[in-house]
């Protein structure tokens, strides 16, 4: 309980110093000030832990391509969002390279890729 009202008070006057130039010329010990601040920050690291902890040491999912065969014995690609949505697929491959080729590309391009707004 004391750790949780000292943060409350900390953030609150690390964020009013941050916020305000005339309280930071005008306020008390600069020293002060920042162990207040480190100490802020120390406890936010340690909600963070709780929380990566509380998920069961999980980190968040990250985005995926899924190499799969279809219906027609063809390989096909999808790319998985970290919330499991799927975002994109691809094209029916006779050989898994070629599907893995198109993953590459995909990699390759979309970053640079400009939209074309054709409607």
């Amino acid at each position: 309980m004391f750790l949780r009202g000292f943060y409350s008070y900390g953030k609150e006057r690390f964020w009013a110093k941050l916020k305000d130039p005339q309280e930071r010329l005008e306020g008390g010990d600069e020293l002060t000030d920042w162990i207040i601040a480190l100490v802020v920050l120390t406890l936010l690291a340690i909600s963070s832990l709780a929380v990566f902890h509380k998920r069961g040491g999980k980190k968040m999912a990250e985005p995926k391509f899924e190499v799969y065969k279809d219906e027609k014995d063809e390989f096909r690609f999808r790319l998985k969002a970290p919330n499991g949505e799927t975002i994109a697929t691809g094209e029916g491959y006779v050989a898994k390279a070629g599907c893995m080729n198109g993953i590459e590309s995909i990699k390759e391009n979309a970053p640079k890729a400009k939209i074309v707004d054709l409607t």
